[in-house]
Protein backbone atom coordinates (compact mmCIF):
# COMPACT_ATOMS: atom_id res chain seq x y z
CA UNK A 1 0.00 0.00 0.00
CA UNK A 2 1.08 3.70 -0.54
CA UNK A 3 1.70 5.60 2.12
CA UNK A 4 1.60 9.69 2.79
CA UNK A 5 4.17 10.65 5.51
CA UNK A 6 4.09 14.42 7.12
CA UNK A 7 6.63 15.46 10.01
CA UNK A 8 5.46 18.38 11.57
CA UNK A 9 7.24 20.56 13.73
CA UNK A 10 4.27 22.43 15.69
CA UNK A 11 4.68 20.18 18.78
CA UNK A 12 0.27 19.67 18.51
CA UNK A 13 0.00 15.95 18.54
CA UNK A 14 -3.41 14.96 17.52
CA UNK A 15 -5.74 12.33 18.53
CA UNK A 16 -6.99 9.76 15.73
CA UNK A 17 -9.59 8.17 17.57
CA UNK A 18 -12.00 11.50 17.70
CA UNK A 19 -14.91 10.71 16.02
CA UNK A 20 -15.05 13.34 14.40
CA UNK A 21 -11.95 13.14 12.62
CA UNK A 22 -9.45 16.71 13.64
CA UNK A 23 -6.77 15.21 11.14
CA UNK A 24 -7.81 13.58 7.61
CA UNK A 25 -6.55 12.63 4.29
CA UNK A 26 -8.52 13.54 1.19
CA UNK A 27 -8.84 13.04 -2.72
CA UNK A 28 -8.33 15.52 -5.43
CA UNK A 29 -12.05 16.40 -4.57
CA UNK A 30 -11.32 17.29 -1.03
CA UNK A 31 -13.62 14.09 -0.29
CA UNK A 32 -12.39 12.82 3.52
CA UNK A 33 -11.50 8.98 3.21
CA UNK A 34 -8.93 8.51 6.16
CA UNK A 35 -7.95 9.25 9.51
CA UNK A 36 -3.82 9.15 9.08
CA UNK A 37 -1.75 8.13 11.97
CA UNK A 38 0.11 9.53 14.53
CA UNK A 39 3.50 8.72 16.06
CA UNK A 40 4.64 11.59 17.97
CA UNK A 41 5.66 14.66 15.19
CA UNK A 42 5.13 11.77 12.14
CA UNK A 43 1.67 11.48 10.59
CA UNK A 44 0.95 9.03 8.39
CA UNK A 45 -1.95 7.11 6.39
CA UNK A 46 -2.38 4.75 3.36
CA UNK A 47 -3.31 5.86 0.19
CA UNK A 48 -4.76 2.79 -1.72
CA UNK A 49 -4.66 2.90 -5.17
CA UNK A 50 -4.75 6.78 -5.51
CA UNK A 51 -1.83 8.86 -6.98
CA UNK A 52 -2.07 11.23 -4.35
CA UNK A 53 -3.89 12.52 -1.51
CA UNK A 54 -4.53 16.02 0.77
CA UNK A 55 -3.69 16.27 4.13
CA UNK A 56 -6.24 18.38 5.94
CA UNK A 57 -5.44 19.13 9.40
CA UNK A 58 -5.90 21.54 12.68
CA UNK A 59 -2.95 23.06 12.56
CA UNK A 60 -1.87 25.96 15.49
CA UNK A 61 -0.71 28.82 12.75
CA UNK A 62 1.57 31.24 14.20
CA UNK A 63 0.15 34.81 15.54
CA UNK A 64 -3.72 33.34 13.85
CA UNK A 65 -4.67 30.96 15.94
CA UNK A 66 -5.82 27.39 15.18
CA UNK A 67 -7.59 26.44 12.02
CA UNK A 68 -8.24 23.43 9.49
CA UNK A 69 -5.96 23.93 6.58
CA UNK A 70 -5.44 21.45 3.50
CA UNK A 71 -2.05 20.69 2.00
CA UNK A 72 -2.20 20.16 -1.79
CA UNK A 73 -2.58 16.92 -3.24
CA UNK A 74 0.51 14.89 -2.64
CA UNK A 75 1.95 11.87 -4.12
CA UNK A 76 4.44 9.06 -1.48
CA UNK A 77 7.74 10.07 -1.02
CA UNK A 78 10.88 8.97 0.21
CA UNK A 79 11.30 11.08 2.38
CA UNK A 80 8.46 12.69 4.94
CA UNK A 81 6.65 15.74 3.72
CA UNK A 82 7.22 18.98 5.88
CA UNK A 83 4.39 20.55 7.29
CA UNK A 84 4.06 23.59 7.55
CA UNK A 85 5.78 23.99 4.15
CA UNK A 86 3.16 22.30 2.81
CA UNK A 87 0.56 24.31 4.34
CA UNK A 88 1.95 27.20 2.91
CA UNK A 89 2.66 26.26 -0.39
CA UNK A 90 -0.78 25.10 -0.69
CA UNK A 91 -2.12 28.21 0.52
CA UNK A 92 -0.08 30.19 -1.54
CA UNK A 93 -1.93 28.25 -4.97
CA UNK A 94 -4.79 29.21 -3.47
CA UNK A 95 -4.34 32.95 -3.19
CA UNK A 96 -2.55 33.24 -6.74
CA UNK A 97 -5.55 31.31 -8.38
CA UNK A 98 -7.98 33.62 -6.40
CA UNK A 99 -6.50 36.36 -7.53
CA UNK A 100 -6.63 35.24 -11.22
CA UNK A 101 -10.14 34.31 -11.02
CA UNK A 102 -11.51 37.33 -8.71
CA UNK A 103 -9.42 40.22 -11.00
CA UNK A 104 -11.84 39.15 -13.93
CA UNK A 105 -14.86 41.16 -12.65
CA UNK A 106 -12.96 44.66 -12.23
CA UNK A 107 -11.95 43.32 -8.21
CA UNK A 108 -8.19 44.56 -7.71
CA UNK A 109 -6.12 43.78 -4.84
CA UNK A 110 -4.98 46.21 -2.23
CA UNK A 111 -1.30 46.93 -2.15
CA UNK A 112 -1.10 45.60 1.38
CA UNK A 113 -2.47 42.06 0.40
CA UNK A 114 -0.07 41.84 -2.56
CA UNK A 115 3.25 42.57 -1.05
CA UNK A 116 2.50 39.64 2.48
CA UNK A 117 2.25 37.36 -0.84
CA UNK A 118 5.26 38.40 -2.85
CA UNK A 119 7.13 38.14 0.46
CA UNK A 120 5.30 34.85 1.42
CA UNK A 121 6.69 33.95 -2.00
CA UNK A 122 10.41 34.42 -1.42
CA UNK A 123 10.32 32.85 2.18
CA UNK A 124 9.28 30.02 0.81
CA UNK A 125 11.80 30.12 -2.56
CA UNK A 126 14.32 29.82 0.82
CA UNK A 127 13.13 25.75 1.18
CA UNK A 128 15.61 23.55 -0.26
CA UNK A 129 16.22 20.05 0.22
CA UNK A 130 19.84 21.13 0.90
CA UNK A 131 18.75 22.94 4.57
CA UNK A 132 17.37 20.47 7.24
CA UNK A 133 13.42 20.28 7.79
CA UNK A 134 13.57 22.00 10.96
CA UNK A 135 14.85 24.89 9.20
CA UNK A 136 12.48 24.67 6.15
CA UNK A 137 9.30 24.23 8.95
CA UNK A 138 10.23 27.98 10.35
CA UNK A 139 10.21 29.23 6.64
CA UNK A 140 6.88 27.52 6.24
CA UNK A 141 5.98 28.82 9.56
CA UNK A 142 6.50 32.70 8.62
CA UNK A 143 4.71 32.45 5.42
CA UNK A 144 2.11 31.01 6.87
CA UNK A 145 2.35 33.99 9.20
CA UNK A 146 1.81 36.17 5.94
CA UNK A 147 0.07 33.89 3.85
CA UNK A 148 -3.07 33.45 6.69
CA UNK A 149 -4.03 37.21 7.36
CA UNK A 150 -3.17 38.07 3.72
CA UNK A 151 -5.92 35.20 2.35
CA UNK A 152 -8.57 36.74 4.75
CA UNK A 153 -7.91 40.41 3.99
CA UNK A 154 -8.40 39.34 0.09
CA UNK A 155 -11.72 37.80 0.92
CA UNK A 156 -12.67 40.56 2.58
CA UNK A 157 -11.55 43.17 0.52
CA UNK A 158 -13.48 40.96 -2.53
CA UNK A 159 -16.79 40.85 -0.44
CA UNK A 160 -16.67 44.48 -0.07
CA UNK A 161 -16.19 45.05 -4.23
CA UNK A 162 -19.36 42.60 -4.65
CA UNK A 163 -21.25 44.05 -1.74
CA UNK A 164 -20.90 47.45 -3.33
CA UNK A 165 -21.45 46.27 -6.98
CA UNK A 166 -24.64 44.16 -6.11
CA UNK A 167 -26.10 47.55 -4.02
CA UNK A 168 -25.44 49.26 -7.13
CA UNK A 169 -28.29 47.15 -8.94
CA UNK A 170 -30.29 46.87 -5.89
CA UNK A 171 -29.34 43.78 -5.21
CA UNK A 172 -30.33 43.65 -1.71
CA UNK A 173 -33.58 44.93 -2.56
CA UNK A 174 -35.41 41.04 -1.24
CA UNK A 175 -32.08 40.20 1.10
CA UNK A 176 -33.64 38.34 3.69
CA UNK A 177 -31.67 38.78 7.31
CA UNK A 178 -33.27 36.64 10.00
CA UNK A 179 -32.91 34.13 12.97
CA UNK A 180 -34.62 31.30 15.26
CA UNK A 181 -37.58 32.43 15.91
CA UNK A 182 -38.32 29.61 18.09
CA UNK A 183 -39.29 31.89 21.40
CA UNK A 184 -41.08 34.45 19.97
CA UNK A 185 -43.83 35.92 20.62
CA UNK A 186 -44.28 33.95 23.90
CA UNK A 187 -41.00 35.02 25.11
CA UNK A 188 -42.10 38.97 25.78
CA UNK A 189 -40.87 42.14 25.50
CA UNK A 190 -38.25 43.44 24.70
CA UNK A 191 -36.51 40.63 23.02
CA UNK A 192 -39.67 39.98 20.81
CA UNK A 193 -39.79 43.99 19.54
CA UNK A 194 -35.93 43.55 19.23
CA UNK A 195 -36.42 40.57 16.95
CA UNK A 196 -38.56 41.89 14.65
CA UNK A 197 -36.47 44.97 14.22
CA UNK A 198 -33.48 43.70 13.36
CA UNK A 199 -35.01 40.53 11.36
CA UNK A 200 -37.30 40.32 8.13
CA UNK A 201 -37.61 36.56 8.01
CA UNK A 202 -37.51 33.94 10.75
CA UNK A 203 -36.93 30.48 11.02
CA UNK A 204 -39.75 28.59 12.58
CA UNK A 205 -40.06 24.65 14.36
CA UNK A 206 -41.90 22.05 11.73
CA UNK A 207 -39.72 19.41 13.50
CA UNK A 208 -42.02 16.48 13.42
CA UNK A 209 -42.39 15.55 17.35
CA UNK A 210 -43.49 18.52 17.92
CA UNK A 211 -46.29 18.77 15.34
CA UNK A 212 -47.06 15.54 15.60
CA UNK A 213 -46.63 13.93 19.12
CA UNK A 214 -48.67 11.18 18.60
CA UNK A 215 -49.89 9.15 15.02
CA UNK A 216 -52.09 11.46 13.69
CA UNK A 217 -52.81 13.95 16.26
CA UNK A 218 -51.50 17.59 14.97
CA UNK A 219 -50.29 20.17 17.40
CA UNK A 220 -50.39 23.29 14.96
CA UNK A 221 -51.55 26.05 17.57
CA UNK A 222 -48.48 27.45 18.40
CA UNK A 223 -47.11 27.90 15.22
CA UNK A 224 -50.46 29.14 13.85
CA UNK A 225 -49.82 32.07 16.51
CA UNK A 226 -45.99 32.62 15.23
CA UNK A 227 -46.90 32.26 11.70
CA UNK A 228 -49.56 35.51 12.34
CA UNK A 229 -47.58 37.26 14.43
CA UNK A 230 -44.65 37.54 11.83
CA UNK A 231 -46.92 37.72 9.36
CA UNK A 232 -48.86 40.87 10.60
CA UNK A 233 -45.31 42.09 11.06
CA UNK A 234 -44.07 41.52 7.46
CA UNK A 235 -41.50 38.73 7.76
CA UNK A 236 -40.99 36.34 5.75
CA UNK A 237 -41.48 32.71 7.09
CA UNK A 238 -39.11 29.60 6.85
CA UNK A 239 -40.56 25.97 8.25
CA UNK A 240 -38.04 23.67 9.41
CA UNK A 241 -37.49 21.33 8.90
CA UNK A 242 -40.35 18.67 6.70
CA UNK A 243 -37.99 15.48 6.74
CA UNK A 244 -35.04 15.25 9.28
CA UNK A 245 -34.10 11.52 10.26
CA UNK A 246 -32.93 12.53 13.65
CA UNK A 247 -36.40 14.61 14.16
CA UNK A 248 -38.75 11.40 13.88
CA UNK A 249 -40.91 10.91 17.01
CA UNK A 250 -40.74 7.95 18.83
CA UNK A 251 -43.64 6.47 18.02
CA UNK A 252 -42.09 6.23 14.12
CA UNK A 253 -40.42 3.17 13.48
CA UNK A 254 -37.05 4.54 11.71
CA UNK A 255 -36.26 1.02 11.22
CA UNK A 256 -38.98 -0.59 9.76
CA UNK A 257 -40.60 -0.89 6.26
CA UNK A 258 -38.99 2.20 3.72
CA UNK A 259 -42.45 2.52 2.12
CA UNK A 260 -44.63 2.49 5.16
CA UNK A 261 -42.16 5.70 6.41
CA UNK A 262 -42.55 6.69 3.25
CA UNK A 263 -46.44 6.82 3.71
CA UNK A 264 -46.25 9.11 6.99
CA UNK A 265 -44.03 11.44 5.56
CA UNK A 266 -46.83 12.00 2.81
CA UNK A 267 -49.81 11.83 4.97
CA UNK A 268 -47.33 14.85 7.57
CA UNK A 269 -46.10 16.56 4.73
CA UNK A 270 -49.19 17.09 2.71
CA UNK A 271 -51.40 18.20 6.22
CA UNK A 272 -48.34 21.10 6.91
CA UNK A 273 -48.29 22.44 3.68
CA UNK A 274 -52.01 22.55 3.13
CA UNK A 275 -53.14 23.74 6.32
CA UNK A 276 -49.89 26.84 6.11
CA UNK A 277 -51.19 27.21 2.15
CA UNK A 278 -49.55 30.35 1.23
CA UNK A 279 -48.66 31.76 4.54
CA UNK A 280 -44.77 29.90 4.64
CA UNK A 281 -42.72 30.97 2.33
CA UNK A 282 -40.35 28.37 2.27
CA UNK A 283 -39.43 24.82 3.60
CA UNK A 284 -36.42 23.41 4.52
CA UNK A 285 -38.01 19.95 2.56
CA UNK A 286 -34.90 17.85 3.82
CA UNK A 287 -31.96 18.68 6.52
CA UNK A 288 -28.72 16.63 6.51
CA UNK A 289 -29.74 14.39 3.98
CA UNK A 290 -26.22 13.62 2.51
CA UNK A 291 -24.75 12.88 6.30
CA UNK A 292 -27.03 11.48 8.40
CA UNK A 293 -28.56 8.96 6.62
CA UNK A 294 -29.56 5.27 7.10
CA UNK A 295 -31.23 4.02 4.28
CA UNK A 296 -28.43 3.75 1.57
CA UNK A 297 -27.14 6.34 -0.99
CA UNK A 298 -30.53 5.96 -3.32
CA UNK A 299 -32.73 6.39 -0.68
CA UNK A 300 -31.39 10.03 0.35
CA UNK A 301 -32.36 11.25 -3.37
CA UNK A 302 -35.66 9.61 -3.27
CA UNK A 303 -36.59 11.00 0.13
CA UNK A 304 -35.18 14.49 -1.08
CA UNK A 305 -37.37 14.32 -4.24
CA UNK A 306 -40.53 12.28 -2.32
CA UNK A 307 -40.94 15.98 0.23
CA UNK A 308 -39.65 18.45 -2.62
CA UNK A 309 -42.54 16.93 -5.03
CA UNK A 310 -45.15 16.93 -2.38
CA UNK A 311 -44.48 20.46 -1.50
CA UNK A 312 -44.53 21.70 -5.14
CA UNK A 313 -47.95 19.96 -5.01
CA UNK A 314 -49.46 21.52 -1.94
CA UNK A 315 -48.00 24.96 -1.87
CA UNK A 316 -46.92 25.53 -5.45
CA UNK A 317 -45.92 29.05 -4.11
CA UNK A 318 -43.57 27.70 -1.35
CA UNK A 319 -39.64 27.69 -2.38
CA UNK A 320 -38.12 24.61 -1.51
CA UNK A 321 -34.70 24.54 0.29
CA UNK A 322 -32.38 21.45 0.84
CA UNK A 323 -30.24 21.86 3.93
CA UNK A 324 -26.68 20.82 4.21
CA UNK A 325 -24.20 20.54 7.29
CA UNK A 326 -20.54 19.90 7.83
CA UNK A 327 -19.61 21.07 4.18
CA UNK A 328 -16.08 20.70 4.69
CA UNK A 329 -17.13 17.21 4.48
CA UNK A 330 -14.70 15.46 7.22
CA UNK A 331 -17.43 12.90 8.52
CA UNK A 332 -16.74 10.81 5.26
CA UNK A 333 -13.48 9.49 7.04
CA UNK A 334 -15.36 8.53 10.59
CA UNK A 335 -16.36 4.93 10.82
CA UNK A 336 -19.60 4.78 12.45
CA UNK A 337 -22.96 7.36 13.32
CA UNK A 338 -24.24 6.95 16.73
CA UNK A 339 -27.77 8.20 16.43
CA UNK A 340 -29.84 8.97 20.01
CA UNK A 341 -31.48 5.99 21.20
CA UNK A 342 -29.49 3.28 18.74
CA UNK A 343 -26.45 2.20 17.08
CA UNK A 344 -27.31 1.89 13.72
CA UNK A 345 -27.21 -1.64 12.42
CA UNK A 346 -25.79 -1.71 8.78
CA UNK A 347 -22.66 0.09 7.34
CA UNK A 348 -23.59 3.63 8.00
CA UNK A 349 -20.32 4.91 5.72
CA UNK A 350 -21.49 3.14 2.82
CA UNK A 351 -24.86 5.47 3.10
CA UNK A 352 -22.97 9.02 3.21
CA UNK A 353 -21.42 10.65 0.49
CA UNK A 354 -19.69 13.83 0.32
CA UNK A 355 -22.07 17.30 -0.03
CA UNK A 356 -20.97 18.03 -3.73
CA UNK A 357 -21.67 14.32 -5.07
CA UNK A 358 -24.91 14.47 -3.29
CA UNK A 359 -26.09 18.29 -5.01
CA UNK A 360 -24.63 16.76 -7.86
CA UNK A 361 -26.76 13.31 -8.25
CA UNK A 362 -29.84 15.08 -7.11
CA UNK A 363 -29.19 17.23 -10.58
CA UNK A 364 -28.51 14.30 -12.74
CA UNK A 365 -31.62 12.87 -11.32
CA UNK A 366 -33.74 15.89 -12.40
CA UNK A 367 -35.04 16.28 -8.61
CA UNK A 368 -36.84 19.53 -8.42
CA UNK A 369 -35.91 22.26 -5.84
CA UNK A 370 -35.31 25.96 -5.12
CA UNK A 371 -32.62 26.26 -2.69
CA UNK A 372 -29.56 24.88 -1.38
CA UNK A 373 -29.53 25.60 2.22
CA UNK A 374 -25.88 25.59 4.29
CA UNK A 375 -25.43 25.30 7.57
CA UNK A 376 -21.91 26.77 8.64
CA UNK A 377 -20.74 25.87 12.61
CA UNK A 378 -17.31 26.75 13.88
CA UNK A 379 -14.97 25.77 16.92
CA UNK A 380 -17.54 24.28 18.59
CA UNK A 381 -18.36 20.21 19.64
CA UNK A 382 -17.16 18.61 17.00
CA UNK A 383 -17.39 21.24 14.11
CA UNK A 384 -13.65 22.42 13.01
CA UNK A 385 -12.69 26.24 12.75
CA UNK A 386 -11.94 27.55 8.77
CA UNK A 387 -10.84 30.74 8.29
CA UNK A 388 -12.86 32.84 6.22
CA UNK A 389 -10.41 32.88 3.04
CA UNK A 390 -11.78 29.10 3.14
CA UNK A 391 -15.43 30.13 3.55
CA UNK A 392 -15.10 32.56 0.17
CA UNK A 393 -14.05 29.63 -1.42
CA UNK A 394 -16.03 27.22 -0.65
CA UNK A 395 -19.29 29.58 -1.72
CA UNK A 396 -17.42 30.44 -4.86
CA UNK A 397 -17.53 26.34 -5.37
CA UNK A 398 -21.21 26.05 -4.50
CA UNK A 399 -22.14 28.54 -7.15
CA UNK A 400 -21.44 26.10 -10.29
CA UNK A 401 -24.98 24.02 -9.68
CA UNK A 402 -26.38 27.18 -10.40
CA UNK A 403 -28.80 27.01 -7.17
CA UNK A 404 -29.13 30.19 -5.00
CA UNK A 405 -27.67 29.92 -1.60
CA UNK A 406 -28.96 30.10 1.80
CA UNK A 407 -26.64 30.45 4.74
CA UNK A 408 -29.28 28.37 6.90
CA UNK A 409 -27.20 28.14 10.05
CA UNK A 410 -24.21 29.72 11.12
CA UNK A 411 -22.46 29.84 14.91
CA UNK A 412 -19.07 30.23 16.81
CA UNK A 413 -18.54 30.04 20.31
CA UNK A 414 -18.55 33.58 22.58
CA UNK A 415 -16.40 31.78 25.61
CA UNK A 416 -13.51 29.43 26.15
CA UNK A 417 -14.07 26.48 28.19
CA UNK A 418 -17.32 23.85 28.69
CA UNK A 419 -21.28 25.74 28.08
CA UNK A 420 -23.90 23.15 29.24
CA UNK A 421 -25.79 25.63 27.60
CA UNK A 422 -23.82 25.16 23.96
CA UNK A 423 -26.57 23.72 21.65
CA UNK A 424 -23.83 21.73 20.28
CA UNK A 425 -23.20 20.07 23.25
CA UNK A 426 -27.09 18.26 22.59
CA UNK A 427 -25.78 16.20 19.76
CA UNK A 428 -24.93 12.76 20.57
CA UNK A 429 -21.56 12.76 19.59
CA UNK A 430 -20.65 15.70 21.53
CA UNK A 431 -21.95 14.31 25.09
CA UNK A 432 -19.72 10.93 24.46
CA UNK A 433 -17.08 13.58 26.09
CA UNK A 434 -17.62 17.29 27.22
CA UNK A 435 -15.59 19.51 24.79
CA UNK A 436 -14.08 22.82 25.30
CA UNK A 437 -14.32 25.25 22.34
CA UNK A 438 -11.09 25.35 21.61
CA UNK A 439 -11.27 21.50 20.96
CA UNK A 440 -12.34 22.70 17.87
CA UNK A 441 -9.89 25.29 17.19
CA UNK A 442 -10.10 29.24 17.52
CA UNK A 443 -9.53 32.41 15.61
CA UNK A 444 -7.11 35.28 16.13
CA UNK A 445 -6.66 33.67 19.35
CA UNK A 446 -9.06 32.06 22.39
CA UNK A 447 -12.97 32.92 21.52
CA UNK A 448 -14.68 35.75 23.09
CA UNK A 449 -17.63 37.80 22.94
CA UNK A 450 -15.38 40.21 20.71
CA UNK A 451 -13.86 37.68 18.54
CA UNK A 452 -16.79 35.85 17.91
CA UNK A 453 -18.55 39.45 16.79
CA UNK A 454 -15.57 39.82 14.58
CA UNK A 455 -15.64 36.81 13.09
CA UNK A 456 -19.36 36.57 12.47
CA UNK A 457 -18.85 40.43 11.01
CA UNK A 458 -16.55 38.87 8.49
CA UNK A 459 -17.78 35.97 7.82
CA UNK A 460 -21.25 37.46 6.72
CA UNK A 461 -19.49 39.96 4.46
CA UNK A 462 -18.22 36.69 2.91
Amino acid sequence: MATLTFRSFSGKRWDPSRWQPEIYLADERGHAFVVPEVDGPYISGEIGSRPGAALHVRFPAPSFGEVTLPTGVLVPADRPYVLPVELAAERLRRIDRALETWQTDGFRASVEVLAQVTNARAILDAVSQEESDERNARWGDLALSLLLPAGETLALERANHQIGARRAVGGFDRFLLGCNGFPYPDAGEPGASLFTRLFNSATLAFYWGRTEPSPGKYVLDGLEQQVEWLASRGLVKKGHPLFWLLAMPDWVDRFGDPAALDDLVRRRVRHLCEHFRGRVEYYDVVNEMHNWNIYGEERMYEQTRLVSDLVKECDPDALRVVNINEPFGEYMARDVLHLDRTMVPIDVKKSLVPLDVYIERLLERGVDFDVLGVQMYFGAGAVFTRDLFEVSLFFDGLGRFGKPIHLTEAGVPSQEGEDPKDSSHSHNYCSLRPWRASDAGFWHGPWTPMRQAEFLDGFYRV
